[in-house]
């Protein structure tokens, strides 16, 4: 809990230490903050972070612990910021974009099984778009 009362996260463990089922933690004005997952201390299934306007910032899905299928970040205006897919092995792979607030494309970065095989836009933009969603584990 927050010093005001305010529910901080919420957590299923099957075992000490071990999260098994859904996890919450919400922002202290009571918006969602990260909602998923666990089996076995394993992200599994539908993952979400919000922005503090409780709109979703960050939307994909997990497998055994490895993100699958289409991830996408978005800007709390709801525009898509990056969008991309990760194969069943967790590697990054097909076209990757990274979007201006406005949506008009910045930047790609094509991948083969985690393997970058092309790239276009600026150096910053691409550097944006390589690491998006490695923090999330």
């Amino acid at each position: 809990f927050y010093e005001s009362g305010q529910l901080y996260s919420r957590s299923i463990y099957s075992e000490p230490n071990v999260y098994s089922g859904e996890y919450s933690e919400y922002y202290e004005n009571g918006c969602l903050r990260v909602k998923g997952q666990y089996v076995d201390n394993n992200r599994d299934g539908l993952f979400g972070m919000f922005h503090e306007n409780c709109k979703v910032q960050i939307a994909g899905k997990f497998d055994k612990g490895k993100k699958v299928g289409e991830w996408v970040s978005l800007y709390d205006s709801e525009l898509v910021f990056v969008k991309g897919v990760f194969n069943e092995k967790g590697e990054r792979h097909g076209n990757w974009f990274l979007y201006s607030k406005s949506g008009e494309v910045r930047g790609q970065i094509s991948y083969n099984k985690g393997e970058i095989v092309s790239k276009k836009g600026s150096k910053s933009v691409l550097l944006n778009l390589e690491v998006s969603f490695s923090g999330i584990r």
